[in-house]
């Protein structure tokens, strides 16, 4: 028998128990979190983090009790503070604190690899997202004065941003089952943007660290 067929009896033989095992599950997770820019140090100026939102809709594709495939419809405020120091003669007076707030729509994909036992189970993700740039504001913290006039208004930062975004996304977490076909999940998320989302000159990246509770509901538990 040539490898062909060998491969093609592999899968007529295998997809049966495949489809058998297969289900689906749909859920809701979100929770508090950080996010920072990431940027080299310009002008005395330095970046931290704050705190942002995140929300999503999953869809679990569950291949085993150890395996499964995630996507998502997810809602992350991103961005960062920015803080600059003011100089006078070469010291510092004081500080200028401005906050960037970048919202986007992302598509998370991520594989989930699953242990233990039936009511309570460790959980890992690795995989990656798309995020597309949703809006993007910018104000001053405090009463920061520019050219004789103090600053309050949000600026409009969307042409200084690239449209879109991505990375690695890394979770660990917990599944507790509580009753027949209905979960909740406990979960400390880890995403890296690789993408320069800046347009200008100095490149910037996004991160984020969640805190993250959900529920889920099997289709056919």
């Amino acid at each position: 028998m040539s490898k062909c067929r060998i491969w093609i009896c592999c899968v007529v033989f295998a997809f049966p128990i495949l489809r058998g095992q297969v289900s689906s599950r749909v859920g809701i997770h979100g929770g508090p979190m950080i996010s920072e820019l990431q940027a080299d140090p310009v002008d005395n100026v330095r970046y931290s983090v704050r705190p942002r939102l995140y929300v999503g809709v999953f869809h679990e594709t569950v291949f085993s009790d150890h395996i499964g495939l995630i996507t998502e419809l997810a809602y992350s405020g991103l961005g960062g503070l920015r803080r600059q120091d003011l100089l006078a003669n070469g010291v510092v007076v004081g500080q200028s604190d401005y906050q960037v707030n970048l919202n986007y729509l992302q598509l998370p994909l991520v594989v989930r690899f699953k242990t233990g036992g039936e009511r309570v189970r460790l959980f890992a993700d690795l995989g990656g997202y798309l995020g597309l740039l949703v809006t993007a504001k910018g104000f001053f913290v405090g009463n920061t004065v520019v050219g004789g006039q103090t600053q309050t208004e949000a600026q409009n930062l969307y042409s200084k941003y690239r449209p879109l975004d991505g990375g690695l996304r890394a979770v660990l977490g917990l599944e507790l089952h509580a009753a027949p076909g209905h979960l909740l999940t406990l979960g400390l998320q880890f995403q890296q943007g690789l993408a320069d989302i800046y347009a200008g000159s100095n490149p910037q990246s996004n991160r984020q660290y969640a805190l993250t509770a959900g529920y889920f509901f099997d289709f056919n538990p």
